[in-house]
């Protein structure tokens, strides 16, 4: 490893990103700057953090150890560091009560920026020239943070007002006791709640036990104090108005689908994508916001079918936990709604009707799918890593006749090309073609050995084979392209599919909803987007500027929806 370092030489300035992967002494950023890097002894270090909020007080000493601070000043450092962390535990538990908490927090704060003052300086976007340009030529901050999504209570049926107040006097009534009542009133709103208290059986205390410990573990914030054992009257009251919630809910048709806080999404991100702009939302909650996806797609379609547009699917999908139907069914309940008409097609016909598109446009891109082969050879067929993905695929031409198969991999290929392209791949020229094959294998391939050039070698049939696999499990079970949603099962390489065709003006998805530990670092989304959705507003104010910071970059899309 030494050899290695000398081989690089010596560094003058190392510029350190303190990346949350990075933290720790067994992590491969502190083995190549202590073990690795060779450095003049005069040589300067500088680290950054995008989110300062997040660092650990502790952690601020691994940072100034990586930028090589002068030691003399740590036993004061130190203790600085220590008294703050122990001021604001303390606070934490008490600011409400005790004045001496609150004065000894601002007095640590005091010391602490006092010894660490000196090493850091704060970046703020507010203080950049073409920031101030637009704020003084446009009137307004160039983010738009004002279109607060609310929820007009006064204007929701019955049984939800029902629920909102029932779900607020457990809390009132179970504030010394079970938890389990206040994290339903604080999880309802999120529509979290509502299908968790619609699973659980009334009597078994066990499930709601292990609920809490899910809550603990995904990162829902509850009491630390030891419980308070409530009266009889207190445990009696608690029970009518839990019956009273799952009266509530249960009086509703489709409730999970139905909830306001999803409702008054769906209305905020079509208000957005009828306009033509794509939307990034953030959640928490997984549940919620795979329903969101779910109506977002199932409301895109019947659009889609009631003005005679393509929908790119021949059935519905109809199997036990992946059916389709409960959301198709609330959409359509929600177009009669909202139209004052049924849909024109009948929700018992809507197969059918997919089926005879299906049919219809398969006549239409039959071509595309037969020159595919040859026009990609004319342009990749010589390159070094993409020839041999070609090699794979005229192979795989000329094992199975391509016909009417959905199923065969040039079909399955051209509708990838297709969907990323937002169907203009038909009428590109074969250079045009080539590029757009390359980026789209650059995506499916990415951070994985193949693209390796020494792992190349093994032959195409393993490259081919894999890139087969990864474009199957994405494009051939496919169940919506308007809305996706992307959660900590998401494999990488999906991943990387989806992030390419959010990237895309026109093309699909129009909407990404991400779970927010996966998608708020490492994605760049900027490129056709510049709407975010915070389906579950995060406490912590760094985890927001990352969130925003998704589509907040240099490169961002420029056209800012009023």
């Amino acid at each position: 490893m030494t050899v290695v370092g000398l081989g690089l030489g010596r560094f003058d300035l190392v510029i350190v990103d303190e990346a949350h992967k990075s933290r720790g002494k067994d992590a491969r950023l502190s083995v190549l700057l202590d073990d690795m890097l060779t450095v003049d002894p005069k040589a300067r270090f500088i680290a950054m953090s995008a989110t300062p909020v997040e660092v650990d007080a502790a952690q601020w000493l691994q940072t100034l150890g990586r930028i090589r601070f002068d030691q003399v000043r740590l036993p004061a450092i130190k203790g600085a560091i220590e008294g703050y962390t122990k001021a604001l535990e303390h606070v934490r538990r008490s600011w409400r009560t005790s004045v001496q908490a609150r004065e000894d927090y601002l007095n640590a704060a005091r010391e602490f920026q006092r010894e660490l003052g000196d090493f850091v300086l704060r970046r703020d976007k507010r203080e950049d020239m073409d920031v101030q340009l637009f704020h003084k030529h446009g009137g307004r901050h160039y983010r738009d943070t004002g279109s607060e999504i609310l929820i007009d209570t006064h204007t929701l049926d019955m049984p939800w007002k029902r629920a909102i107040c029932a779900a607020e006097a457990l809390s009132v009534i179970s504030r010394p006791g079970d938890m389990s009542d206040k994290l339903l009133r604080l999880t309802l709103a999120s529509g979290h709640g509502t299908a968790k208290f619609l699973d659980q059986n009334d009597g078994d205390e066990g499930l709601i036990e292990k609920q809490l410990d899910e809550e603990r573990a995904s990162g829902a914030k509850v009491a630390e104090a030891a419980p308070l054992e409530l009266t009889s009257d207190a445990k009696a009251r608690a029970k009518w108005w839990r019956n009273v919630l799952l009266t509530a809910l249960r009086s509703v048709k489709d409730p999970i689908f139905a909830h306001p806080a999803i409702a008054a999404a769906v209305a905020a991100i079509e208000r957005r994508t009828g306009a033509g702009e794509k939307v990034l939302v953030f959640g928490r909650y997984t549940r919620p916001m795979q329903t969101l996806e779910q109506l977002l797609n199932a409301r895109e379609m019947l659009r889609r079918l009631a003005q005679g547009r393509y929908w790119p699917q021949s059935i519905l999908r109809d199997g036990a936990g992946t059916s389709q139907w409960p959301a198709v069914r609330a959409a359509y309940m929600q177009w009669q709604n909202e139209n004052g008409i049924p849909h024109p097609v009948a929700l018992e016909g809507i197969n059918a009707f997919l089926a005879k598109q299906s049919r219809d446009e398969r006549n239409l891109r039959e071509r595309f799918r037969n020159r595919l082969v040859s026009e990609l050879k004319n342009h990749v067929a010589s390159l070094p890593i993409y020839g041999l993905l070609w090699e794979g695929l005229q192979a795989a031409s000329q094992r199975h006749q391509l016909g009417q198969d959905d199923t065969h991999p040039v079909a399955i290929l051209a509708r990838a090309l297709l969907e990323t392209t937002a169907n203009t791949a038909a009428d590109m020229d074969a250079a045009e073609l080539g590029r757009e094959f390359i980026a789209l294998a650059d995506a499916v391939l990415d951070n994985d050995p193949f693209t390796q050039d020494e792992k190349i070698k093994v032959g195409a049939d393993k490259g081919w084979s894999l890139f087969e696999k990864r474009l199957n499990e994405e494009y051939a079970t496919r169940t919506g392209i308007f809305a996706r949603c992307m959660n900590g099962q998401t494999e990488l390489s999906t991943r990387r599919i989806i992030q390419q065709s959010f990237n895309r003006s026109g093309a699909g998805p129009m909407v990404l909803i991400a779970q927010s530990l996966v998608g708020r670092e490492g994605l760049n989304l900027h490129e056709a987007c510049r709407v975010v959705i915070l389906l579950h507003p995060e406490w912590n104010p760094a985890v927001v500027e990352q969130q925003i910071g998704r589509v907040d970059r240099v490169g961002s899309h420029s056209i800012h929806p009023s």
